[in-house]
């Protein structure tokens, strides 16, 4: 399964919600509020995936997620889509996303030294 990166941006000011001092989630549209989507752990395929990439599942009441080494944070939907904030935009898929995290963990990590020649 590919999965496609969702998008949660009202339509009408192009602005992702986000909770208010109440804890409702808000766009900038006035007494405009919007309910989170429910989250999964995925597919079988999907953990397989997230776990090569070396993300760990997170399942707490009404919420489940997906945590990367450097703490980013990746929701699967089972509407077959994915979101993580810190996802360069042009990552549409889920692939693309995790071939790109993996770059940038390798480049993070900095140069592998070899052992000296004995």
């Amino acid at each position: 399964m590919s999965r496609q990166r969702g998008s949660d941006e009202c339509t009408t000011c192009n602005r992702r919600p986000t909770p208010d001092d109440y804890g409702r989630l808000v766009c900038d549209c006035p007494n405009k509020f919007w309910q989170s989507k429910p989250s999964t752990a995925g597919l079988p395929e999907d953990r397989v995936l997230l776990q090569k990439h070396g993300l760990q599942l997170i399942e707490r009441p009404n919420d489940i997620y997906w945590v990367g080494p450097y703490g980013r944070i990746l929701y699967l939907y089972e509407d077959g889509t994915w979101f993580c904030d810190t996802a360069p935009e042009k990552c549409t898929t889920l692939e693309e996303y995790l071939a790109r995290y993996s770059e940038t963990m390798r480049e993070a990590s900095g140069p592998r030294s070899e052992a000296p020649a004995e």
